[in-house]
Order: structure tokens, then C-alpha cells, then sequence
């Protein structure tokens, strides 16, 4: 897909994000396979299977379906992923490697984290093969930051982004102007 269109469905997946965070839930599970596009290019999210409270993302069968127990939940970090991929087109992280020996969504995560960090600190080695258009954004999710920062980033890219995360109020009062 064009890189622009990239950004415009990556800048939707985190109005979900924020929507689900609005109602309590985490997704758990954002990946390509879980992420739809409709005939106007409206991003759509999928199979809420393993969503939780975001207050409670340690439920019974987390170890089997999602996150590891010691791992929060963190729909932020997989949007990083999810940006990358839309936008090159591959894998931040080689899929064969990364699934290699697991069996789980959780345990995909746990190994992806692994190649990706030393000690809490993304490798060089990833960092560098981010284009530098998009390296704050990827970073900003990678290091799980808040989302007004993600917002941010977003509207540094073009300032459009910036409708995409006003509720239905804002963006009437900014059609009244």
C-alpha cells in the first residue's frame, strides 16, 4: 500500500486503540490478521477473543492466549509493529524467527521483545532499519509511550491526523468554527 494510505489506516488502528481504551478494554492481539479494511478505508479491528479490562489484562489463560503473566498487555507496542509493517511492507522483526519454537501469541510477543531489547534498550540494529520519516512514531509505540506523545507524532506527520482523534463534540465545534 502507498505510504501515505499506511499512515492514514496505522493513525485509525490508534483511534481504536483510544476508543478501546475509552470502554476499559485492551485488545491484546493486534496483528495484520486482526486489522480490516473496508471499501471506503475505514480501518476496522477484529477478534476481541482475548480482550480484557485494561485493569484486569492478567486474567485466568493469559499465559496461554495472551500477554505472559509478567508482561502488561500493551496494544501501543504491537501498533509500533503494526506501523512498520504497513508502511515497509515487511516484518520489523523476521516472522520465522520470531515464531520459531512458540506456540502462543504470547510466547511470539515474549520472543519478539527479546530480539528486539537489551536490557530495556531497543538494538541498534532495529533502530536503524526504521525510516527516518516514521522513526519517532515506531519508537514512541516500541517504548510503549503515552498516547498523547503517539498523537503527537502522528500530527507531526501531517497536521490532517489531528481529526482523527477528536470525539464527534470536537469535531463539530471545529466544523462551527
Amino acid at each position: 500500500i502507498p505510504q501515505e494510505k499506511a499512515l492514514e489506516y496505522s493513525a485509525q488502528i490508534l483511534n481504536g486503540i483510544i476508543t478501546l481504551r475509552k470502554h476499559g478494554i485492551t485488545h491484546r492481539d493486534l496483528n495484520l490478521r486482526n486489522i480490516k479494511i473496508n471499501t471506503q478505508g475505514i480501518v476496522k479491528i477484529l477478534d476481541f477473543g482475548i480482550a480484557t479490562a485494561e485493569d484486569n489484562t492478567q486474567q485466568i489463560n493469559a499465559r496461554k492466549f495472551g500477554t505472559p503473566s509478567d508482561m502488561p498487555a500493551n496494544d501501543i507496542f504491537s501498533l509500533g509493529l503494526l506501523i512498520y509493517n504497513l508502511y515497509t511492507g515487511i516484518y520489523f522483526v523476521d516472522e520465522k524467527q520470531s515464531k520459531e519454537g512458540s506456540t502462543t501469541f504470547a510466547d511470539r510477543i515474549a520472543q519478539t521483545k527479546e530480539l528486539m531489547f537489551n536490557d530495556d534498550t531497543l538494538k541498534q540494529q532495529y533502530i536503524d532499519k526504521i525510516p527516518s520519516k516514521i522513526k519517532d512514531l515506531v519508537l514512541s509505540c516500541l517504548y510503549c509511550q503515552e498516547i498523547e506523545s503517539i498523537k503527537d507524532q502522528f500530527i507531526s506527520l501531517d497536521k490532517k491526523f489531528r481529526y482523527y482523534f477528536l470525539s464527534k463534540y470536537e469535531l463539530l465545534q471545529e466544523i462551527v468554527k
